[in-house]
């Protein structure tokens, strides 16, 4: 009984002890906020509503027409260099366009129904390619940072970001 209880005690002891390289793995190594979204599009598409979509195709999320806009501006995506764009609305690999430009949904008073949204899908697999280029705050200045890679074309993306389509 005694070698019993001795046992237990040290795995109990062994469980509760963490070395310092198992309490870092369970710190995030990186802080939260906006990653800077680099894609490409077969069409332009800078000034449609983007929405997003399930994996099978069906509808996910849609913005409220108040969504659109950051203070007084619309949230369009910066223009990079080798027809790249920065995105500033928060899109993702199954993102699809709306025939609505962001003027004309912003004017909705409110959101459309679905199934309008639905009917009303441009495109639903606009990508070229999509780049996840990290957290935006580790950028001085994203555009010209970004755009210095993108000058050097699709190879320098690839190599330089986290390619995500």
């Amino acid at each position: 009984m005694k070698k019993l209880f001795v046992l237990v005690l040290v795995v109990l002891m062994a469980s509760c002890c963490t070395s310092k390289e198992q309490k870092n793995e369970s710190q995030p190594s990186e802080k939260p906020g906006p990653h800077a979204i680099v894609y490409k599009t077969k069409a332009d598409y800078s000034q449609n509503v983007p929405i997003s979509l399930n994996e099978d195709g069906t509808l996910m999320s849609y913005p409220d027409p108040r969504d659109l806009m950051r203070g007084d501006e619309f949230t369009l995506p910066t223009q990079l260099e080798k027809g790249y764009l920065l995105d500033n609305k928060g899109i993702g690999p199954n993102v699809a366009f709306l025939k609505w430009t962001y003027e004309e949904y912003a004017a909705m008073s409110r959101a459309p129904i679905s199934d309008s949204i639905i009917a009303n899908i441009l495109d639903k697999k606009p990508l070229k390619e999509m780049y996840d280029c990290g957290l935006l705050d580790k950028f001085d200045d994203p555009v010209a940072e970004i755009n210095e890679v993108a000058m050097r074309g699709r190879r320098a993306m690839k190599k330089t970001y986290n390619k995500i389509y």
